[in-house]
Order: C-alpha cells, then sequence, then structure tokens
C-alpha cells in the first residue's frame, strides 16, 4: 500500500516538474519559491505594523510569525526523523531550477509555513476576500516547490496540512483568552480591540496603564492584555514555539549525545538507588522514556523537553503571586528560557534540569504554606525537596536559604514553633533515605567525587582568576545585561536597607543570594563551574524583573518610556542570542566568526556517531565477533560506543590510577575469559599501557579514525585489535573490584 502510494507520489511529481515545463511558469516559480526576494520587503512591512499598526494587525503579525516558526520548527524536525531523499537525489531526470538542498524531502517547510501564515491570519480578519487570496498565494508557493524539482506532490501536501494545524492551533490559544463577544464584534461590524477600548474607557469600565494595556481591575473584561492577548496567552505561545524549537533540536542527527547524556544513560540500563557521584533521579527518568520509545537519542533527551515545560507550568502561578502580574510572571519565564544556562537545559539531559524543577516546585509551595497558609503545601514541599535531593545534592541549599529568611523576617519565625515545617524535612529525608543507605554501605563513596569536584582537598588559599573566571561565565551563561541589571539591583536594594524590602522580595532574596555568595566566596579557593550557580537565579530573576518593572512604571508616569523599553530590549536579546548560537554554532560562520573545536560547546556533540560505526564494523571484521567486548580509557567514550555501537553493547572502562566512575560498581571484565577485544582511546591520551598489553595475548597496531566536522579536525582516536584476553588481569584493569572499596577508603 505505501510502495503504492510512493510510486503514485513519484509518477506524479515527474509529470508536474516535467510535462508543465515553460519558460513563464519557470521564471514565475523559481521567483515566488525563493524567500531572499520577500524577506526585507516583509520585515519593513512588519516594524510599520508594529510601529503604527492597530491592535488587530499588530495581533495579527505576532500569531503570523508564531504559527511559522512553530510549523517550520515542526516539520524540520518530521524531516529529521523521516529522512526521505530529496527528488533530485532519488530520480533521473528531475528538472531542477533552483540550488540542491542538503536537508531531507518530507514534509515541505515553504508548504507548511505558508498554510500556517495563510489560516492564522485567514481566521483573525475574517474576510472572504483575504482569505482566498492569501490561501492562494500558499498554494502557489507550495507548488512551486514541486516545479522547481526539491518537492514530491505528498511532501506539499504534508506540509500544507501541518500549516493549516499549527495557524488553527496558534488561532485557537489566541481566541480561548478573548471573549465571545470580540470575535463577533469583529465579523459583524470590523469594530478593533483599539475600538472597544476607547468606548469602554470613555464609559468608564476600564482603565490603562501608560503603554495602553488594560490595567488589572476585578471587573477588567480585557485585563492585561498586549496586542489584544493575554499575557497568559502569549505565554502558552511562547512554550509553543520553543517546545516544538526544542523537539526538533533533539530530533536532529546532526546533534548527537553529549558524552554526560550518554553516561546518564548507561545508568539508567542499571537502576539502583543511587549513584557513585550523583543521586540517580537522571537515571530513573531517562529510563521512562526510553522505555516508551526506544533507546534514541530523541527519548534518552525528551525528559529535558517536558520537565522545561513543567517548569513553566510551576513557575506561572508562583511568578504571578509574588509579582502580582501577569506580566511578570510572563517575562519571568521568558528569561528563564532564553539564558544560555536554562536553555542549554531544556535540550541536554543533565542533572540541573530535574533540580530546578523541583526547587521551582518547593519554594512555590513553602510561599503557599508561609504567605497564604495552604493546607498541605509543607507536606508538598517536602515532596519537592525530598525529589530535589534524589535529583542532585545542591537542593540541600534550601535550608539555610529557608535559615536566613527566618532570621531577617521575624514575623515569619513563627513557622519554626509549628510542626508544619519539621514534617516537610522529615518527608523529604524520608524519600532521600535510599540514597543515604546506598552510601553508608559503600562506605560514603559519593562523598570523595563531590570533595573533588569542590577541590577542597588543595586546602584555603586565593586565586583572583577563578574569581575573575566565574564572573566571567556568569556574565555569559546569564547574558551580560541582564547579569549586570541582578547586580545594580540588588545592590540599591541592599544598600537601601531591609525596611525597603517586603516579606516576598525578602523570600526571594534569601532563596538566591546564599548560593551565589558560597559559589563567590568558593570562587577564591577553585574553580567553579558556570552552572553551579543555577538555583540562585531562579528567585533572582523574578525579584529582577519586579524590580524592574516598579522601576519601569515610575518613568512611565513621568513619561519616560524609552529607556526602560530598550533595556529590557537589549537584555533579552544579548541573553536570547548567545543561547540560539549555542544550539548553532554554525550561525556564527554568518558573521566571519569560526570557533575552535576548544571553545566550541557543541564539538562535544559530534563525531561519536562515525566512531560507534567504525567499532562496529571492525567487531565484525574479528575472528569470532559474538566473543568480542569494546572497552576505554574513560567514562566519556566508553559511554558514547556503548550507544553508538551497533545493538548497544555492554562497554567497559579500564582506569588503572584514575578516579572512579560508576563502572566500577558493575560487573567487568573478569567474565570475558579468552575473548578478544576492542580497546579505543584518544590519541592525546597516553601510549598503550602496558597492563592492557599483558592481559592479552597480543594486540595489533591501532587503527586511527579522525573525527572531522566540515573539514575541521575534532578528535583522534586509535582503535586497538587485542586478542585472547586473560580474566587473571581483570583486577589490574578495572583497577579494584566493588567488593575492595571498604578496604580503600
Amino acid at each position: 500500500m505505501i510502495e503504492a502510494l510512493l510510486h503514485a507520489d513519484q509518477r506524479l511529481f515527474l509529470c508536474l516538474n516535467s510535462q508543465l515545463a515553460n519558460p513563464v511558469l519557470d521564471s514565475f516559480f523559481r521567483f515566488i519559491t525563493e524567500p531572499k526576494y520577500f524577506v526585507w520587503p516583509l520585515a519593513l512591512v512588519v516594524v510599520m505594523i508594529l510601529w503604527k499598526g492597530n491592535t488587530r494587525l499588530r495581533a495579527a503579525v505576532l500569531l503570523g510569525v508564531t504559527a511559522v516558526i512553530i510549523s517550520d520548527a515542526l516539520t524540520q524536525a518530521l524531516r529529521e526523523l523521516i529522512g526521505r531523499p530529496r527528488p533530485f537525489i532519488a530520480l533521473n531526470d528531475v528538472r531542477l531550477l533552483v540550488g540542491k538542498s542538503r536537508s531531507f524531502s518530507f514534509p515541505s517547510g515553504h508548504a507548511a509555513n505558508m498554510f500556517a501564515a495563510a489560516t492564522v491570519l485567514t481566521a483573525i480578519f475574517q474576510r472572504k476576500f483575504v482569505g482566498i487570496i492569501l490561501l492562494a498565494v500558499a498554494f502557489l508557493v507550495a507548488w512551486s516547490r514541486i516545479h522547481v524539482g526539491v518537492h514530491y506532490p505528498i511532501d506539499v501536501t504534508a506540509g500544507a496540512i501541518i500549516g493549516a494545524a499549527c495557524g488553527l492551533a496558534v488561532f485557537a490559544v489566541y481566541s480561548a483568552n478573548r471573549r465571545p463577544s470580540d470575535l463577533m464584534a469583529y465579523s459583524l461590524t470590523g469594530m478593533t480591540l483599539d475600538d472597544e477600548l476607547e468606548i469602554r474607557q470613555s464609559a468608564g469600565a476600564v482603565s490603562s496603564s501608560p503603554d495602553g494595556v488594560l490595567a488589572d481591575r476585578p471587573d477588567g473584561v480585557l485585563a492585561d492584555r498586549l496586542f489584544g492577548i493575554s499575557w497568559f496567552g502569549l505565554m502558552i505561545l511562547l512554550m509553543a514555539i520553543l517546545t516544538v524549537f526544542r523537539l526538533a533540536f533533539i530530533a536532529s542527527r546532526a546533534n548527537e549525545l553529549a558524552p554526560e547524556e550518554a553516561y546518564y544513560w548507561e545508568w539508567s540500563r542499571r537502576l539502583d538507588w543511587s549513584c557513585f557521584s550523583k543521586p540517580p533521579m537522571i537515571a530513573y527518568i531517562i529510563w521512562f522514556f526510553t522505555s516508551l520509545g526506544g533507546s534514541a537519542e530523541f527519548f534518552v533527551r525528551l525528559g529535558s523537553v517536558v520537565l522545561s515545560v513543567v517548569m513553566a507550568a510551576v513557575t506561572w502561578p508562583f511568578a504571578r503571586a509574588l509579582g502580582q502580574s501577569q506580566r511578570t510572571a510572563f517575562f519571568t519565564i521568558l528569561l528563564l528560557n532564553v539564558t544560555p544556562l536554562f536553555a542549554v537545559g531544556a535540550v541536554l539531559m543533565t542533572t540541573d534540569t530535574p533540580l530546578m524543577v523541583f526547587w521551582a516546585l518547593a519554594l512555590w509551595m513553602v510561599y503557599l504554606a508561609m504567605f497564604r497558609e495552604k493546607r498541605g503545601a509543607w507536606l508538598a514541599a517536602g515532596i519537592a525537596i525530598g525529589l530535589g535531593l534524589l535529583s542532585q545534592y545542591a537542593m540541600l541549599f534550601i535550608v539555610p536559604c529557608l535559615g536566613l529568611f527566618f532570621l531577617v523576617s521575624p514575623p515569619n519565625r513563627v513557622w519554626l514553633h509549628r510542626v508544619g515545617l519539621y514534617i516537610a524535612l522529615l518527608v523529604a529525608l524520608a524519600l532521600f533515605a535510599p540514597v543515604i543507605f546506598w552510601n553508608w554501605s559503600r562506605n560514603w563513596v559519593t562523598i570523595h567525587p563531590v570533595a573533588a569536584d569542590a577541590n577542597i582537598q588543595a586546602g584555603m588559599k586565593l586565586n583572583p582568576s577563578e574569581l575573575l573566571f566565574f564572573l566571567a561565565s556568569q556574565f555569559g551563561v546569564i547574558g551580560p545585561v541582564t547579569f549586570a541589571l541582578l547586580l545594580i539591583i540588588t545592590g540599591h536594594a541592599l544598600t537601601s536597607g531591609r525596611r525597603g524590602l517586603d516579606a516576598a522580595a525578602r523570600f526571594l532574596l534569601c532563596a538566591s543570594l546564599p548560593i551565589f555568595a558560597v559559589c563567590l566566596v568558593k570562587s577564591f579557593q577553585g574553580k567553579v563551574q558556570a552552572n553551579w550557580a543555577c538555583p540562585a537565579y531562579y528567585t533572582w530573576l523574578l525579584y529582577g524583573i519586579m524590580a524592574f518593572e516598579n522601576w519601569r512604571e515610575e518613568r512611565r508616569a513621568a513619561g519616560r518610556k524609552w529607556l526602560p523599553l530598550i533595556i529590557a530590549l537589549a537584555a533579552i536579546f544579548t541573553s536570547a542570542a548567545p543561547a540560539y548560537m549555542i544550539h548553532n554554532t554554525d550561525t556564527l560562520g554568518r558573521f566571519g566568526i569560526k570557533l575552535s573545536k576548544k571553545n566550541d560547546p557543541t564539538a562535544r556533540l559530534k563525531g561519536w556517531r562515525v566512531l560507534g560505526g567504525r567499532v562496529s564494523e571492525i567487531r565484525k571484521t574479528m575472528p569470532h565477533p559474538e566473543r568480542v567486548f569494546i572497552f576505554a580509557r574513560d567514562y566519556q567514550t566508553a559511554a558514547e560506543l556503548a550507544f553508538y555501537t551497533k545493538g548497544q553493547p555492554t562497554t567497559y572502562l579500564v582506569n588503572p590510577g584514575r578516579r572512579m566512575s560508576q563502572h566500577n560498581f558493575w560487573p567487568g571484565m573478569e567474565q570475558k575469559d579468552g575473548w578478544d577485544a576492542i580497546f579505543v582511546r584518544e590519541e592525546s591520551d597516553c601510549g598503550l599501557n602496558w597492563i592492557i598489553i599483558s592481559a592479552f595475548e597480543r594486540c595489533d597496531p591501532p587503527e586511527v579514525i579522525p573525527i572531522t566536522y566540515k573539514g575541521d579536525l575534532l578528535r583522534t582516536y586509535e582503535v586497538f585489535r587485542c586478542f585472547g584476553f586473560n580474566r587473571l588481569m581483570a583486577y589490574s584493569l578495572t583497577g579494584f573490584h566493588i567488593q575492595s572499596l571498604p578496604d580503600r577508603f
């Protein structure tokens, strides 16, 4: 059935591509299919509408752009997942009138984007002639993709359906945040939201803020809107765009698993109560999603995208309650999603991602318990803290943060004499108990990697260069303007004295400044990773936005509205632009900037599939492929080989004299007596260790495998074929067994 459909699709393509060819149609379709002819005119129209247009025109632009972004990201993800070759690759005698694209064919992005914009604009304006013109243009653009030879008819049909669905979905969110009478008024009278606002203001029904956005009032029907869309609706649209973009990113085969992600995936194949260096939550999350869809890159990372949506759902009511405004809640979610620190955690599966979700949930529950006295909130806070501790040990910071809040906020000390706080702590401890037991039964092995990460063995010393590195890294991961504003706003608040801070402001600062202060002080002694202060920015950003909003209102009341707008746009842009470029560093090439492999963060996401594929081929050439195991000198390479080698075999780690890893708690190579092996190491590593050589009857000279990306050499690996493993040497190879841990520590 499917083969017959594809065959018919190819025949129809050849008919439309060749038999309808003539110079007039060729020139026409070649013109309308090229976006470069329309980008600048459309950009000028958009700017003019946003500057001088009425509310409905501005909403149309905003929703049209939103629908196009969602449809484009969705079609890119589907193309990567389906992988249908372009017609000029699969067929002969194709008339190709434009350049060859490197992407796949199904579905068509041009068709999807045009129908997305046409559908949402038709739904907004509700004029028959407007709809006919827009849909006709979309149809011609879709047809042009067949005529110029880059898409099949099924490609453009599927793209049109996807685009129309995206347009309708965006309009549904828009219309759900408006009163039914608004849409009826537009369709019957053509009255815009500006007209209705003027009528209602003249009648005294509503009031407006200086920027024309209706103010929050209990009876304000159109309260708190931008371009006729509520801030809640804008938040939904924002998260829809980001979620589709993130799904497209994790579906792209160009972005392979980072070494740490592959390592955590290895944990998920051997679930335990805890892990050597971190709690087990990340392994549980990866296990859940890979159980649903299989051990593929998409499902390993799917949890990070889902958790980013959960975090937005938690942040919205929390930020709205403390900021007393939907606007504040929207911009809090916006900054949390576009700053590089949080944006990367929404597409890569790291321990920071679940930590931040439970950190946000715990603070929200504590707020409800202390400020709203909600029944059951302390119990929920305890569960959130416990789950946070299962995600990352940094969750322990919440205890001194709450202690500081009780110290600077005397009215809230009453909770120290109530049972709710202690119930929360006991519940958290109960959830964390398996991790404690796991460590106790293994002589507290987690203390050693945590101490090593903190560089405690270096002792007390001053290292100003590390302090400067830490501060510079914060400007990078938060955004230079945003981080500078946080420092300025917080410095002004602290120098103004405690009397200038209400209880909510104190709560937010106490949940952030102690963490940042600890990292700052620690940087005097040794290196502090850029992400260690991650929990601090959750409430710190919210406080900064609240303070900035108050200042903005003061400036607007004085008739000075442009400076706050310029600063806000600068903060958002200088945070979002680096975040986007981290996702796709190739963008920098358009500006003449070329990152070295050392400075390119995406270099670690490339080349592993090539290495795994070559190791798979080498294993086939061994005398007995079914009796060949794979091992490496570092856990990163071992984990990547386990994921990308065909069949995803168990790999092993050889680390004599090196730091322990989770591999030391799993069965070792001693079970492989008499087997052959493949040993992989990076060329920059030391030579073939004498211990490894003595453990085999012989080891052949290595095969060198260069890993390149767009002509640049990223890494070079050496692959050794080893024959006749001697299990008596297993102890020397693995360093030590789990049974020997109590003697070594």
